[in-house]
């Protein structure tokens, strides 16, 4: 039995009954108006579409566009479909595998819901509110005497001496500075300005199984004083205790925000590296075919030189300015020579910096000093000469190391992975992770762990998460999924993108 299609109404179509046989290459003519894509898109590939929408989970569902049941009696012997159109693929140097098949948008999703902070030395970080602190400090620290203490300054340098005569007068007089105890009331404390510090205030001394109302109060002040974060210790022991209204590193005091799709984008400031504005690599000079050949003259040992007539007059300059001559053979040149006309004061294998970077070194706008900083200003201002981009090579950026975002979105893990971490991963073991992630985590799971699992479904039911198999058998499972697509013309690239409905069979 073939595909059967009664009573077809879509459009301008009258009532049409047409069966259209299987396993053979069907083409339908008519004349421009007569109803061909209606017949094909609108009614055959829709209801296609639509029962195949009704196959996904409850929480699927809710991400997908209601789909309207076409206007016609009946349909039999259809089963799933895709619609394969010509797009034009616009590559973009941030566009990977998972961005073009829209795995990457779900998996960012994913993580905006459970993902839990880490700090760098790899403990997890946790948050509290007031009542839930209170309620902890009595259970944990009950029968013993503790002191709640409030961080001023965490990792700073810097005198402080103002800030503390400040604390002074209002009352607090008893400081945890660089991990010894003060008595201000005595006197305050010289520091050195040119060191780091940490600074606690301490707030009361109490047993907070005995005293509750003073136990709150406490609290109060400290996540007052301490801008939301508060220390424990108990007395005569060493050992701090530190605990936050918000996601905070006791070991840095960096605090983290509450997730939110964009933070794991490489296409947002809110997420992307900083240094490589998300493209996860550098550009930087290979120097080696800058000067192909050590034995030329030192003006001619330059290659682009001998193409471009403004590099060579640079060029010259530079060497005169450095006082060698013209006819020094290059290999000659002292190394500490050489590196002061190639580089300057930046240091070897120094990147390119974008427009919108500021500058590692300082730049000498009008008169630069070595040759990068001559290509790094025309790169700067979007006037590098034309044979530049055959001198550069793109080298793993040294911030990120490839993973394309800032450290606060690659301290969010999940089953300790960072959405970095499954960039570099390839697409079949990918798909393992999604697989096997919701019996890695201990439990109790995450309590956000259900928002985004509706009623226990597992990491396969995501919404796209199945996309990560489509292409395994593909020579694209090779490739790792955030590398630029690897799509290297518009019909490969379509090849790895979603249909027009944001589906797969």
């Amino acid at each position: 039995m073939g595909i059967l299609l009664r009573g077809v109404r879509t459009h301008n179509l009258k009532d049409l009954t047409v069966e259209f046989p299987r396993y053979r290459l069907i083409v339908v003519t008519g004349v421009s108006g007569s109803g061909k894509s209606s017949l094909v898109y609108d009614t055959l590939y829709a209801e296609g579409q639509r029962r195949y929408a009704e196959t996904f989970s409850t929480y699927a569902r809710q991400f997908l566009q209601s789909l309207e049941r076409p206007d016609l009696d009946g349909l039999e012997g259809l089963s799933p479909v895709i619609a394969m159109e010509q797009h034009r693929f616009n590559h973009n140097p941030r566009s990977t595998l998972g961005t073009t098949t829209q795995i990457y948008d779900y998996l960012r999703l994913l993580y905006s819901r459970i993902a839990e902070p880490y700090s760098a030395s790899g403990q997890k970080l946790t948050r509290y509110t007031p009542e839930e602190l209170v309620a902890l400090l009595r259970e944990k620290f009950g029968g013993h005497q503790i002191r709640i203490l409030a961080p001023i300054v965490r990792a700073r340098k810097g005198h402080y001496r103002e800030d503390l005569q400040k604390l002074l007068k209002k009352g607090y007089d008893h400081m945890r500075i660089d991990g010894e105890w003060y008595d201000l009331s005595t006197g305050i404390p010289t520091l050195d300005r040119n060191k780091i510090h940490d600074i606690e205030v301490l707030i009361d001394t109490l047993d907070p199984g005995r005293s509750h109302e003073g136990l709150q109060r406490a609290v109060h002040l400290a996540l007052k004083l301490g801008k939301r974060s508060l220390y424990v210790a108990e007395k005569g022991a060493p050992t701090l205790w530190a605990y936050s209204l918000d996601y905070v590193d006791p070991e840095t005091g960096q605090s983290f925000d509450e997730p939110q799709p964009n933070t794991f984008s490489h296409n947002s400031p809110y997420g992307a590296c900083p240094t490589c504005k998300g493209l996860g690599s550098v550009k930087v000079l290979r120097t080696e075919e800058l000067f192909p050949d050590p034995t030329l003259p030192a003006r001619e040992a330059l290659a682009p030189a001998r193409e471009d007539s403004e590099v060579l007059v640079f060029w010259q300059n530079l060497l005169h300015r450095h006082q060698l001559p013209y006819d020094l053979p290059w290999g000659k040149v002292p190394p500490e020579k050489q590196k002061a006309l190639v580089w300057g004061a930046a240091e070897e294998g120094q990147f390119f910096l974008e427009k919108e970077d500021e500058p590692v070194v300082p730049i000498r706008w009008h008169k630069p000093t070595s040759l990068w900083e001559y290509l790094q200003i025309a790169y700067y201002e979007e006037r590098s000469p034309r044979w530049l981009e055959n001198y550069l090579a793109a080298q793993t950026c040294p911030a990120c190391h490839g993973r394309r975002l800032k450290p606060e979105s690659l301290a969010f893990r999940i089953g300790g992975c960072s959405i970095g971490d499954l960039g570099l991963m390839e697409l079949s073991e990918l798909s393992r992770w999604l697989e096997e992630v919701p019996e890695e985590l201990s439990p109790p799971s995450p309590p956000n762990w259900g928002r985004a699992f509706s009623g226990g479904a597992s990491a396969r039911e995501i919404p796209g998460a199945g996309r990560a198999g489509v292409p395994v058998s593909l020579p694209a499972s090779f490739q790792p999924i955030r590398w630029g697509s690897p799509a290297g013309s518009p019909g490969s690239a379509a090849g790895h993108r979603p249909d027009r409905g944001g589906l797969h069979p």
